[in-house]
């Protein structure tokens, strides 16, 4: 019985061990040396997703009017997937004007009724922050409800891969629950810039809005990023800015969203909360100019550059590989840094085996600039490596036999065999015991 007893021990031991085997953007953000009238900022490089300079770029902030830029490209591309014309005019209904009664917001003077063109409202958002171009859009493309359209806005920020934004209305007006990140708008913006329409919207000086039923003559809105404007701007013109957006929120708080491009270099910039416009735009001026002024663009490794090499099994033509660089990999040094100073971090995939084919992916190479990691490329195979069937066979049954479960197995039966014979001899031991006993005894 205690034979019995212990052999079940040991099996569940063995099944216990079974169980808890089975169940187990480039960045490099420079510092700058000048103070910034902003709360967060997020400065990036376009053409090479370089991050210059980030802070509080995660910290929750509510966007006022940057909300335009999600109203625009839902609007847009609703426009585009249903097959409406941004020439199709909408008539403004009464109730939108309902919540910005006595509250003093910016508009564009479309009144209820108002038989307004879709692109007309789209440029009144952009360049001006037109609250009730806002929710006019936000209403039809709803189908009546705002909080529909509302719904899509989330959804897209989601699409988008935001993950400290959410919206509440289409216009921007101060919410509690409707917040952004400087990170999470540079997401959003990056992405509707993917769109020319927008592009050429958010861009745009001035824009005149034809007559109506009830404006009997054409008007302008104007860009609200007075950088755009020599006119408007005085010393914060700035002639490589492209739009895109401004924010403002009732404590007199200031956002921007803004492009520059010069001698092919693009630049996108997202600040929040700067105690007010003008300082908003003296922290995009110095920003533009420090970037402009202190970076070049360089290409510091070249497709089919070799790079480095890897084993590779299961071959008997060659025992390694060499990788070479996927593609061209620019990136954005400090003016005067010689390429050769960039440290290289290689990392190549755990297990190379054949067959491999050229063009393969078997690595990854990143480039930084003391801790900074200022490029990156993928690595891959320079030819094919072909596979010997021999060698490929006997690596199947070593992996078979190699297998967790299957070495489990060869224990247990290897515990089960020393049980038998330990069972065996120990019956033989007893019968022997009792002939001896009958020889001696008689019984």
């Amino acid at each position: 019985m205690n034979f019995v007893k212990k052999f079940f021990v040991v099996v569940l031991c063995v099944c216990m061990l079974v169980v808890s085997t089975a169940a187990p953007m480039s960045a490099a953000s420079y510092k700058v040396n000048f103070a910034l009238n902003s709360e967060a900022v997020y400065f990036i490089n376009l053409d090479t997703q370089t991050v210059m300079f980030e802070q509080n770029a995660n910290a929750q902030f509510s966007p006022g009017a940057l909300v335009d830029i999600m109203t625009a490209i839902v609007t847009i591309e609703y426009c585009e997937e249903n097959g409406i014309s941004l020439e199709t005019t909408i008539t403004a209904p009464s109730y939108v004007f309902d919540e910005f009664d006595g509250l003093g917001v910016t508009t564009a003077d479309v009144r209820r009724g108002e038989e307004v063109r879709i692109i007309d409202l789209l440029y009144g958002l952009m360049l001006q922050s037109a609250c009730e171009a806002g929710s006019i859009l936000a209403d039809y493309i709803g189908g009546g409800k705002i909080s529909t359209f509302v719904e899509m806005m989330n959804a897209k920020a989601k699409e988008i891969g935001t993950t400290n934004t959410n919206f509440t209305n289409a216009h921007g007006l101060t919410d509690p629950k409707q917040v952004t990140t400087a990170y999470d708008m540079a997401l959003i913006t990056q992405y509707a810039l993917q769109n020319e329409q927008f592009t050429e919207i958010a861009t745009t000086v001035s824009y005149q809005m034809p007559a109506t039923n009830i404006h009997s003559e054409p008007r302008y809105v104007v860009h609200s990023n007075y950088m755009l404007s020599s006119v408007r701007g005085g010393e914060y013109y700035y002639k490589p800015a492209k739009g895109i957006k401004t924010g403002a929120l009732a404590d007199g708080s200031r956002s921007l969203v803004s492009m520059a491009e010069s001698d092919g270099y693009r630049y996108l910039l997202v600040t929040i909360s700067a105690p007010d416009r003008n300082a908003s735009f003296e922290d995009a001026l110095n920003l533009y100019k420090w970037a402009f002024s202190s970076f070049t663009l360089e290409t510091v490794v070249k497709a089919g550059e070799t790079v480095d090499e890897i084993p590779v099994s299961l071959s008997s033509a060659q025992d390694y590989v060499q990788l070479v660089a996927k593609e061209d990999v620019m990136a954005i040094l400090p003016k005067g840094t010689d390429a050769s100073a960039l440290k290289k971090v290689i990392k190549l995939v755990d297990d190379a085996r054949a067959p491999i084919e050229q063009g393969e992916l078997l690595g990854r190479m990143e480039l930084k600039l003391a801790d900074d990691v200022v490029a990156s490329v993928d690595l891959v195979a320079a030819e094919t490596v072909s596979r010997n069937i021999f060698l490929y066979a006997g690596d199947v049954v070593w992996r078979f036999l190699t297998q967790p479960f299957v070495i489990v197995l060869c224990v247990l039966l290897i515990l089960l065999l020393i049980i038998f014979f330990s069972w065996v001899t120990q019956m033989r031991r007893n019968r022997r015991r009792r002939a001896e006993r009958v020889r001696k005894f008689g019984k």
